[in-house]
């Protein structure tokens, strides 16, 4: 939630790479996470619905790691 100076996440999480496979073309192993980014991102804001935080729309950070929801009728913006 962000109000004047002040900001505070509504949801968090880590993206956890703990699934282990090997590249088929280049035989290199590397490790993926169970669940995508998108997946995650509609979790947070499930949750925000469920906290019964009030917001208009979601936007997303380029770089794909935060989810942005922003409120209706006031300055109020949460960020997750």
């Amino acid at each position: 939630m962000h109000s004047q100076d002040a900001s505070l996440p509504v949801a968090f999480e880590l993206i956890q790479k703990a699934v282990l496979t090997t590249d088929v073309k280049s035989e290199k192993d590397k490790w993926i996470a169970p669940q995508t980014k998108n997946e995650l991102a509609r979790q947070m804001i499930t949750s925000a619905q469920h906290k019964q935080v009030p917001f208009g729309s979601v936007s997303q950070s380029p770089l794909g790691g935060r989810v942005f929801l922003k409120a209706k009728h006031s300055k109020l913006a949460i960020s997750t």
